[in-house]
């Protein structure tokens, strides 16, 4: 069986993939529009890294060969950027996807889309999400990655190819960059260097905090089958929402640092509360969540490297 895999897209979440899929035993190129940073480069050690412009139809072309599944993780602009620039993120996040996906059909391979679970369904109170919840997003961002995931499924439905969309909560983890990426990366990074934590409104935006180990995992075990049918689409995340409040105290309890703190005023781009239903990752795969607890433990000393 050809076990070689393309991962489009090297950054936080797509060298994590990369080493979790090369210690499992596949074959992994990765393409990436950038020189890899530090921490990011460490994870592809023995890893084929191609940098190029997934846009650019022959690097693309080149970078797909060979390879029997496809797993596209390329970021477009961080959400606030994109919410500020809609028409650059169009180009940046989309233009690359169907430059992907057409190669990923020429080459007859399974393709995944790592999807946003946070922000394509949009104001929610329920307790918790399910894959079937209708999508309304709110921003700029979640309509470029509901966007993301229809033209994924019509490549899919026109040539054949398996598909697996996977909505991830929100990502954190070893090597999370500060600037854009979340409020773990960005509480941590404050509290390190004795800076002021901004927190947006009274911190009672409840978020679904998913450690990058667990990611990883789901998307090897759920690799894309001819069979998938119906649950192509899979919300990944932690079972447990927590507060952005919360958030911040189990930080400080975890680094054992007070942080000072300045209230902003509540974003308008924000859910007031986004927590997945896993029903279905819990169905169809082994994991077992780690606790944000665990999680922040293994985070701390890496963030931002």
């Amino acid at each position: 069986m050809n076990q070689r895999v393309l991962v489009v897209g090297a950054g936080f979440i797509g060298s994590h993939l990369c080493r979790r899929l090369r210690l499992d035993g596949w074959d992994v190129r990765t393409l990436t529009r950038s020189e890899p940073e530090p921490l990011h480069a460490r994870l592809l050690a023995g890893i084929d890294v191609h940098i190029a412009d997934a846009r650019d139809a022959s690097a693309i072309t080149a970078a797909v060969r060979g390879a029997s599944w496809v797993i596209f993780g390329a970021g477009g602009l961080v959400p606030a950027a994109s919410q500020a620039n809609p028409m650059h993120d169009v180009d940046y996040a989309l233009h690359p996807l169907l430059s992907v996906l057409a190669a990923a059909e020429r080459q007859n391979a399974a393709f995944t889309y790592l999807s946003s679970g946070g922000t394509v369904y949009g104001q929610c109170d329920c307790e918790r999400i399910p894959e079937d919840h209708p999508t309304d997003p709110i921003t700029t961002y979640g309509v470029l990655k509901l966007a993301g995931e229809k033209f994924a499924q019509l490549y899919a439905q026109r040539s054949g190819i398996p598909l697996r969309i996977l909505r991830l909560a929100n990502v954190y983890g070893e090597g999370q960059r500060t600037s854009g990426q979340g409020a773990v990366a960005a509480f941590i990074e404050s509290l390190t260097l004795g800076r002021t934590v901004q927190l947006y409104g009274n911190g009672e935006v409840v978020r679904d905090f998913v450690h990058i180990d667990d990611v990883a995992a789901a998307t090897l075990q759920l690799k894309p089958k001819a069979d998938t049918g119906s649950e192509h689409i899979v919300n990944v995340g932690s079972v447990v929402g927590t507060d952005l409040a919360q958030l911040l105290r189990l930080i400080e309890q975890t680094l054992r640092r007070k942080a000072t703190v300045t209230h902003q005023p509540a974003r308008p781009f924000d859910v007031r509360r986004n927590v997945l239903d896993v029903s279905r990752l819990l169905r169809l795969t082994s994991i077992s969540p780690m606790s944000l607890e665990t999680g922040l433990k293994r985070t701390t000393h890496t963030v931002g490297c």
